[in-house]
């Protein structure tokens, strides 16, 4: 099954995922990539958020019937990346975590009738960075007790994103420099495989 693209190849899924959200988004396609859906990431969330006395906002409060209805996501092997500046960055390392994660979202979260907030296109875009960022301060062994936090987020809104859809949402990181700084790529996709927004996020790792 096949996860679409703009930062590398296609990818396919190695367990077929019985969601009804990925069909337009998935088709058979032979020879790509393989993905792993990260079951064990659900079960996670649900602990740490289980702890919690507050709220965390994309995941509790953007979450449940006509928010975020369905959320499915893929750890998957990275492409080619659309890189800005070279590797010759001060102690930069190529990056190694790129995740796809398909949602479907209601009709709750909008700004103008019918459209979803832009705010909560960037909320989303800086939660799935920072998912992202976790999977590679691991991937590069840079601690279990470190903490992650957004220093920079730059999006271009493409195309508005309509409620009661599904959309990809890929996150590719694209280098480490000094082993605490991360900048990644990120982009949102409608069911026409359109970029609608499309994102550049520095994260900060700090021990």
């Amino acid at each position: 099954m096949l996860i679409r693209s703009q930062f590398g190849k296609s990818t396919s899924v190695r367990r077929s995922a019985p969601v009804r959200q990925t069909s337009m988004l998935m088709a058979s396609c032979p020879k790509q990539q393989d993905a792993v859906l990260l079951d064990f990431m659900n079960e996670r969330r649900e602990e740490i958020l289980g702890k919690r006395k507050d709220k965390q906002f994309i995941w509790q409060t953007c979450t449940g019937p006509r928010r975020i209805e369905e959320c499915r996501i893929f750890h998957c092997r990275r492409g080619d990346v659309d890189r800005e500046v070279s590797l010759d960055g001060p102690e930069a390392v190529e990056g190694k975590t790129r995740i796809c994660c398909v949602i479907k979202v209601g009709d709750e979260l909008n700004g103008h009738p019918g459209l979803l907030h832009g705010g909560f296109s960037a909320a989303i875009i800086d939660d799935f960075t920072g998912l992202a960022t976790w999977i590679e301060k691991d991937a590069q062994d840079l601690g279990k007790d470190v903490k992650i936090f957004t220093a920079h987020l730059d999006l271009s809104y493409r195309r508005p994103l309509r409620s009661n859809s599904e959309y990809l949402v890929e996150v590719c990181v694209d280098r480490l420099e000094r082993g605490k700084k991360v900048f990644l790529n990120a982009a949102i996709y409608d069911d026409s495989d359109h970029a609608c927004v499309k994102g550049r996020a520095l994260y900060i790792i700090k021990a």
